[in-house]
């Protein structure tokens, strides 16, 4: 075991940070046979080394009412790619970017949008590439079947400290195996939603809670959001647990990339020739045992001309690129692109709870919130 960089114990740990992301200190304690003390002193400790990296909590945007829209946005050169990369944050719906490189530079954007809205979404795209941000671009719209996988550590090999999965079998099952039916959009529950509600997701999806001090604590927990809040520790216990089973799509840990070798990242876009295909290549890909091992997220698209599309953003070694793509040649038609995560290359947005009017009980969608406000906040900027 000398040749892992890590002892089995920190190992041990891991692996209950990667099954149960919300395991207090007691738990870890008592399931390792240590002290709370000793247990927070080590999960400290994984932190400093940068090897675990906090938990972050994901939600379902359907059950807020809310669409899914993914763009890949072509720029004509990194000069804009970099305005562009300013000008997005402005937008009210976006919940991520992330630079892509290859045969082509540009910008992968998501925003939760209002469901049956996206005409001014597409007007805000299409504003960007008057103004030359933006040279040409693609969109599609999820139709709420999705997961996302972690990396799973039990299929590390401590011996060598690398990664082995069997592509070979992989492309059989994708041929045999039963497809199970797409998951559903989750049922709406936005009229449910208290005010406290969207300001404990913005917490919870932000990451941190700002202290008096001007830091930020990151172990936010549900006293720290009652105390952030200022609202009543029990309706904060109520309200958090209706979003649990309502809206949250569950936490889960964050590793480093780098500590364990997949930092290799990838968007494929996969097209098949039938609906068959497609439900095998997710049904494998979300089995926890059966699909790879690496951290990626699966998600169901349709394009601008109504066709499905599977869209695999990936985390994996280098030295499995080829078998993965090779493998996903043989049933679809991709498109892949590498995608740069380094420092302010990659960046997620946190839950905005301003974007709903709780006099009108509905999701700002008027021209000035989500066209002539974000443009006018780029135009100074930029000075365009």
């Amino acid at each position: 075991m000398s040749s892992i960089p890590i002892t089995y114990q920190d190992y041990e740990l891991l692996l209950l940070l990667q099954n149960e992301p919300t395991i207090s200190f007691n738990q870890i304690a008592k399931k390792l046979g240590i002290t709370p003390p000793t247990a927070k002193k080590k999960v400290e400790s994984l932190k400093q080394r940068k090897i675990y990296r906090g938990k972050t909590v994901l939600y379902k945007p359907e059950s807020l009412n809310l669409t899914r829209y993914f763009f890949v946005l072509y720029t004509p050169s990194l000069e804009e790619l970099e305005r562009l990369e300013i000008a997005l944050k402005y937008h009210p719906y976006i919940i991520s970017r992330s630079r892509f490189y290859g045969s082509r530079l540009g910008v992968f954007a998501q925003f939760n949008y209002p469901k049956k809205k996206s005409e001014l979404l597409l007007a805000f795209i299409d504003a960007l590439k008057k103004e030359g941000l933006v040279s040409s671009y693609l969109f599609y719209e999820s139709l709420g079947s999705r997961r996302t996988m972690q990396i799973d550590l039990e299929r590390l090999s401590l011996s060598s400290f690398k990664w082995t999965f069997d592509w070979d079998k992989c492309y059989s099952k994708l041929l045999t195996i039963e497809p199970s039916p797409l998951p559903s959009p989750s049922p709406s529950v936005l009229d449910k939603m208290k005010p406290v509600d969207f300001k404990i997701l913005e917490t919870l999806t932000r990451g941190k809670i700002l202290r008096n001090n001007g830091s930020f604590d990151t172990e936010i927990t549900q006293k720290k959001i009652s105390d952030y809040l200022n609202v009543e520790t029990t309706e904060i216990w109520r309200r958090y647990h209706f979003l649990k089973e309502n809206v949250l799509s569950g936490y889960s840990s964050r590793f480093s990339r780098e500590f364990f070798n997949i930092n290799s990242e990838k968007i494929i876009f996969m097209t098949f020739d039938d609906e068959i295909k497609l439900a095998r290549c997710f049904t494998l890909f979300t089995d926890e045992k059966e699909g790879p091992p690496f951290r990626y997220h699966i998600e169901v698209y349709r394009d601008a001309k109504g066709r499905k599309q599977l869209i695999l953003y990936v985390s994996l070694p280098q030295y499995h690129e080829a078998h993965l793509i090779y493998t996903l040649s043989k049933i679809a038609n991709l498109r892949v692109y590498n995608v740069d995560t380094i420092g302010k290359s990659s960046v997620s947005y946190s839950f905005y709870s301003d974007a709903f009017d709780f006099n009108k009980k509905m999701w700002k969608v008027d021209k000035k919130f989500v066209l002539d406000v974000p443009l006018r906040e780029i135009s100074e900027e930029l000075e365009l």
